[in-house]
């Protein structure tokens, strides 16, 4: 028997793992994001952030999101930028996209 949340992937090539709480809520979807790429999936990293995104120096999308990667600054707290280094260390090239807390509408 296979859980249906599986069985509801087994189809999809992209699938988007997103943090909905603010700050290091991203991190309890490491082992899915590990067992998507595992099986040839193609898996992006997102959270909602409570960094001031706006400062760190990434790439913007429409002012409501940002491409967090290597080139971040450095900021007070930013736990996105964090895991971005900790998959540099696993020379794993992986950005997350941080939304602005902005709510869902305007995202």
């Amino acid at each position: 028997m296979q859980i249906p949340f599986f069985a509801a992937l087994k189809e999809a090539q992209n699938v988007l793992i997103a943090g909905c709480g603010g700050g290091f809520d991203i991190y309890s979807g490491l082992p899915l994001h590990s067992y998507l790429t595992s099986v040839g999936k193609v898996a992006h990293l997102a959270n909602v952030s409570f960094a001031r995104l706006n400062e760190s120096g990434c790439n913007t999308i429409e002012g409501k999101a940002w491409i967090i990667d290597a080139m971040a600054r450095e900021l007070d707290y930013f736990p996105e930028r964090s895991l971005v280094e900790w998959f540099a260390r696993q020379d794993r090239e992986v950005s997350i996209v941080g939304f602005s807390r902005t709510g869902v509408m305007p995202l």
